[in-house]
């Protein structure tokens, strides 16, 4: 029997793992990862998609981005044709529809409650792209960022939002991506919302607070890591498919409010609207 695979592992099962990954990508129409041996957050984050779109259970995507890839998640990644007829059955029923398990929700992290109702604002047009200037708290002293790290973050955020002098009513931002690719529903009720097609009253841009707006974990003159760029594409395009809005319409915070943000990710906005225009093509 194949032995799991964890977020770190190195190796030639790693690689080859890696190899059959790339093949299912390349099938789903999705960019291959790097297939270097090394176990890495994109592993982690692409293999969680590969079972989604390929059938598996709910708590089994939630095991592989938790940082392990079960034998029976290498199998079906290695050779679809061996599915049974319950994963075929939910990869079926899952064709053409956002791999959700990509968000992790309020209620999964723990944030603490609203202060206030968050109200729903009608239909957005355009999404706010922003930068952190930090990063997460180190928990582990490993790479990359764990998913408790990640949690750690998202909490830190929101408390630092909510005792502010005025204070939010919650966080700020509608979503967090991690530099591991992990991602964060920031105010309640921004995911119910916009599958919904709608946004609802957020606090992260003055003066457009009706759009959702993407926080991405970066500092410095670091480029975003291809995990974190993965994440943050299909988080894009899931909100556009969703909402309708227009995968052009990406906007940096400083275009409407005199802030740096995002920071030196800014120069790379204009090859990430091409990369998603280019994806929704599909």
């Amino acid at each position: 029997m194949t032995s799991a695979i964890h977020l770190h592992d190195q190796g030639e099962a790693v690689r080859a793992y890696q190899g059959h990954l790339n093949d299912r990508l390349h099938e789903h129409g999705d960019q291959p990862i790097s297939a270097d041996g090394d176990c890495g957050p994109q592993t982690i984050l692409q293999s969680a998609y590969a079972g989604w779109f390929l059938g598996t259970l709910d708590g089994t995507v939630k095991t592989v981005q938790d940082g392990t890839i079960p034998d029976g998640v290498q199998s079906i990644v290695a050779n679809p044709g061996q599915r049974d007829q319950g994963q075929r059955d939910r990869a079926d029923a899952r064709q053409g529809k956002p791999f959700l398990g990509l968000i992790i929700v309020t209620s999964e992290w723990g944030a603490a409650p609203a202060t206030e109702a968050i109200s729903r604002v009608g239909k957005p047009s355009k999404i706010i792209f922003h930068h952190t200037d930090s990063h997460h708290p180190e928990l582990d002293q490993t790479a990359g960022d764990s998913r408790a790290e990640a949690i750690a973050f998202a909490e830190s955020i929101q408390n630092d939002h909510m005792h502010r002098h005025p204070p939010y009513i919650d966080s700020g931002h509608n979503f967090l991506v991690t530099r591991s690719g992990h991602v964060l529903e920031g105010r309640h009720g921004s995911v119910a919302a916009i599958m919904d097609g709608v946004m609802v009253q957020s606090a992260h841009c003055v003066g457009q607070n009706q759009h959702p707006g993407i926080e991405h974990e970066h500092q410095g003159g670091e480029a975003m890591t291809p995990a974190q760029k993965e994440a943050s594409l299909l988080l894009h395009e899931f909100i556009c498919r969703k909402t309708g809005i227009d995968p052009h319409s990406i906007h940096g915070h400083g275009e409407f409010n005199p802030t740096e943000c995002p920071g030196a990710l800014k120069a790379g906005l204009a090859q990430f609207r091409q990369d998603l225009v280019q994806r929704m093509a599909k």
